[in-house]
């Protein structure tokens, strides 16, 4: 951006790059990050008010600042700007996901792996709605995909391994260093109960941001 102010694609990637980052690295401040996401996207529709990725950053933002309805706009915005966009139609599913529509959610996840096969984020959005749903087997074989694409991932298997009954597999997990910060101030207790490891789950938990804002995968 340095190089050319006037790159409209430019802003809007950074603003992906910006909407997304505290979701992966919890010293990165929500509002901080939002408040620079949103300068990006209006410099890229104030250059192009085409961009796609744009509107999917805003998007993004509007859900995970539980403004469903504004959300959903600007992500259909995104998706008919751009129909093969593999983010728009990724965070597309998420965003139908949390307001209940199972169907729209399947079928824009579909489309986002079917235009991005080897994304471990959207593999691991899919793994994260499949265990809210209670869909435990596939949720895992999901989680499982993101790990194979990249073992550096975060493995954010714990809750679908409690609820099938696999506490001492999912406390395994949360003790690899990849947790979430949920798991890291308060899980790691509640996944050495469910282990059956006294002594684990009565010691002091790791220091944390604690639960923080809502992040969507």
């Amino acid at each position: 951006m340095q190089r050319d102010s006037m790159f409209a694609r430019g802003w809007a990637g950074l603003a992906l790059a910006h909407v997304i980052r505290p979701n992966y690295n919890k010293t990165v401040n929500f509002d901080a990050s939002d408040a620079r996401a949103e300068v990006a996207v209006r410099r890229a529709l104030a250059l192009d008010s085409t961009l796609a990725d744009a509107y999917a950053a805003r998007g993004f933002m509007l859900m995970r600042g539980l403004k469903p309805e504004l959300a959903a706009a600007a992500l259909a915005t995104a998706r008919r700007l751009e129909p093969q966009n593999a983010v728009a139609a990724h965070w597309s599913g998420v965003q139908f996901h949390s307001v209940g529509d199972t169907a729209q959610s399947d079928r824009r996840m579909e489309m986002a792996l079917t235009l991005d096969p080897l994304s471990p984020t959207t593999f691991n959005s899919r793994a994260i709605m499949l265990t809210e749903r209670r869909q435990f087997g596939r949720a895992m074989e999901n989680f499982a995909r993101v790990l194979s694409l990249n073992p550096a991932f975060p493995d954010n298997a714990t809750l679908a391994l409690v609820w099938s009954g696999l506490a001492d597999s999912a406390y395994a997990v949360s003790q690899r260093g990849l947790a979430t910060a949920f798991l890291a101030r308060f899980g790691n207790a509640i996944l050495a109960a469910a282990a059956s490891r006294r002594w684990d789950a009565t010691a002091s938990p790791p220091a944390g941001p604690g639960l923080g804002r809502m992040t969507v995968p």
